[in-house]
């Protein structure tokens, strides 16, 4: 080998190598911007999960879930004042219908001449019977928790009226000489309100009272939260 040989291959071959060395200047670092965005999203992730657990699972204390307060229960309540209010309570009302009929004489030398005055109506009208409830005592009452016993006193006819508008005259006459009496007719309708209070007594009123009176109480009881219901009528 002479002094002009060169050990490893050809001196341009060298020289190339060190310009690529010299060429080769890397720039700045480029920002991971791909891995910023998923730092963020896992911390935004990390705070919705905290805030739904905060909204909906139950605070607990020592590990174990608190448990909710059980409502308290009141028993129902009622007195006899209460009930005093409704005073003459109506259960029942029937309508009715008489025939009555009523004839004036008149006192004096008239009467043996035949004179008269003769009135014949029929004549509509409403009983209504109940309770009257103003009567109950203390001890009529009993309660206890969701139990209740009432003692009624005896129903009774409470009131009757009369239609004035359906009730009417079938027939009137009087003698020529006899003057048309006004009374004759007030105590034809009195008499009818009688009647037709006793025809209300004989279909029954009273009983079909009792048990209206007791289905009223039992359901008005029950509204009021009692569960065992007991109703006694004298």
């Amino acid at each position: 080998m002479t002094a002009e040989e060169h050990p490893v291959g050809e001196p341009g071959e060298a020289l190339k190598m060190v310009d690529t060395a010299d060429s080769y200047s890397p720039g700045p670092p480029q920002p991971k911007k791909r891995s910023t965005f998923r730092f963020v999203g896992v911390v935004l992730l990390i705070i919705i999960i905290a805030l739904i657990a905060r909204r909906y699972l139950p605070e607990t204390m020592g590990g174990a879930t608190a448990p909710a307060p059980s409502p308290t229960l009141r028993p129902p309540v009622v007195t006899v004042r209460s009930l005093h209010p409704l005073a003459e309570l109506a259960t029942i009302q029937l309508p009715m219908v008489v025939d009555v009929s009523n004839e004036r004489i008149p006192d004096d030398i008239r009467q043996n001449l035949g004179g008269h005055e003769q009135i014949l109506m029929l004549v509509y009208g409403d009983v209504k019977a109940g309770f009257d409830l103003s009567r109950l005592q203390e001890e009529d009452l009993w309660s206890d928790g969701t139990r209740v016993q009432l003692h009624l006193p005896a129903p009774k006819i409470l009131s009757s009226s009369i239609d004035f508008e359906n009730s009417r005259v079938l027939s009137y006459e009087r003698s020529f000489f006899v003057d048309n009496t006004p009374e004759l007719q007030s105590e034809t309708l009195a008499e009818a309100k009688a009647l037709i209070e006793q025809g209300a007594l004989e279909a029954g009123i009273l009983d079909l009272a009792s048990q209206f009176g007791k289905i009223y109480f039992e359901n008005h009881l029950r509204s009021l939260g009692f569960e065992e219901i007991r109703i006694a009528i004298n």
